[in-house]
């Protein structure tokens, strides 16, 4: 209660929206749900916890990215960081974290900064080079929330030689699959008797977020690793990659479902693959405009490619294409 009664009396910080609009006339800042499911997950907070406890030396300097509430930042902080700067692109948020950081007893260790961390400057924002560069900016696609441009500008003049990236890796496992209930979350022909179809030409490109086990759906192939990032040693620039699919079961593929590997280092990680363990990430879908029909027996080309914020797989039309 203390942390709320702070934040009201300081705005502008986190308010409440109530259906007669904001409060006092001020401007109401909504908080995505999903911060509350992210910190709320155990599995992953504890992968983190052990990741950052294994990397972080006394008075090892720390670059924490994305600050949300400096969770991430405080923890590195208990294993004896100092200092560590936390940044948080967000203003309401980083004043929030900034306020967490104080009642926890950490403002001496952490430091909040309201800006990006591209936005950074060596010997302005940094005193030097940090020794371990620490960020949770990953979505249910992996990449949406600026994972590749923050590392890639962080590992670029941040973070010093032989530094350590938390995560170090990831993998992206894709899979076609057939679904009519996930082909209609992007996707009409008709509503109430009505040809509804011209509408998809608003269908978004961008993959959705998807609970697969809510869906009915077959896999038409075994999933494979399509995409892969090393944070500490890739350029982590816009690409592609395509691997073959052996497709497996004969059917109609709607678009390609996929979910990642996280490797926090060599012995801690997390993923947000369909079934138990389940974190609070759901999984990705593409949707094809256009499904395809496949055929057991096929070997298909399936490419990936990504951008700083978005990944997007292809299938060919033509069967047995390679």
């Amino acid at each position: 209660m203390a942390l709320a009664s702070e934040l009201a009396d300081s705005p502008p910080h986190v308010t409440q929206t109530t259906p007669e609009g904001p409060p006092n006339g001020t401007t109401a800042t909504s908080i995505p749900h999903w911060h509350f499911a992210m910190l709320n997950d155990a599995i992953r907070n504890t992968q983190y916890r052990a990741a950052i406890a294994a990397a972080v030396r006394a008075n090892d300097a720390v670059l924490d990215i994305g600050s949300g509430t400096g969770l991430l930042a405080m923890i590195a902080a208990d294993h004896g960081a100092c200092p560590v700067i936390s940044c948080e692109a967000v203003e309401h948020l980083a004043r929030a974290a900034e306020r967490i950081v104080a009642i926890n007893g950490k403002s001496g260790q952490v430091t909040v900064l309201p800006k990006h961390s591209t936005d950074l400057v060596l010997g302005v924002d940094l005193a030097e080079p940090v020794d371990v560069v620490l960020t949770e900016t990953v979505d249910y696609d992996l990449v949406g929330e600026g994972i590749l441009p923050a590392v890639r500008h962080a590992r670029a003049g941040l973070l010093r030689p032989g530094g350590t990236v938390i995560p170090a890796a990831a993998r992206v496992i894709a899979v076609p699959v057939q679904s009519e209930s996930l082909h209609q979350l992007n996707h009409v022909t008709t509503a109430c008797g009505y040809d509804v179809s011209l509408f998809n030409a608003f269908a978004n490109p961008a993959p959705l977020p998807v609970w697969l086990d809510r869906h009915d759906h077959d896999f038409l192939a075994a999933p494979a690793t399509a995409v892969s990032f090393d944070f500490q040693h890739d350029d982590l620039l816009p690409g592609e990659r395509s691997v073959e699919v052996l497709v497996t079961a004969s059917g109609v593929c709607h678009g390609v479902a996929f979910w990642f590997e996280l490797d926090l280092d060599s012995t801690h990680s997390l993923s947000n693959s369909p079934g138990p363990p389940s974190t609070h990430w759901p999984q990705a879908f593409c949707c094809f405009t256009s499904p395809l029909k496949l055929t057991a027996g096929d070997r298909k080309r399936l490419t990936g490619r990504w951008t700083d914020s978005t990944i997007f797989f292809e299938l060919p039309s033509s069967l047995n294409s390679s």
